[in-house]
């Protein structure tokens, strides 16, 4: 009979440590993701940045250019 106690309460046990880290991998995949699109964005923006100032680069050799 105390056996079967001792299978039922580590049973219990490692059901409560499988909901808790099944939460907690939800958790780390939520900011993951977040973290992903962050970074997308960021590359995005960073491309962005570049293309505009390699524009600005190109207008200002164009202007020194012409300006001789």
């Amino acid at each position: 009979m105390s056996y079967i106690f001792k299978i039922l309460s580590e049973h219990a046990e490692l059901t409560g440590k499988n909901i808790m880290l099944n939460w907690q991998i939800e958790q780390y995949e939520s900011l993951i993701n977040e973290l992903m699109a962050y970074l997308c964005q960021e590359d995005v923006l960073g491309r962005q940045y570049v293309s505009r100032y390699n524009n600005l680069l190109r207008i200002r050799r164009e202007r020194e250019e012409n300006g001789k």
